[in-house]
């Protein structure tokens, strides 16, 4: 993944999704989630 946008962050294997964790500006987490298996194994 580029890192060339000098924002700290970790990213999260969960099996079944990735994320990225975060802050913004005012401190505030963020996260971002993607889902990496088929829907109908996840739900």
């Amino acid at each position: 993944m580029p890192d060339n946008f000098e924002i700290d962050y970790t990213f999260g294997d969960h099996h079944y999704f990735y994320s990225i964790d975060t802050k913004d500006p005012d401190g505030h987490t963020l996260e971002l989630t993607t889902l990496v298996v088929d829907e109908e194994s996840f739900f």
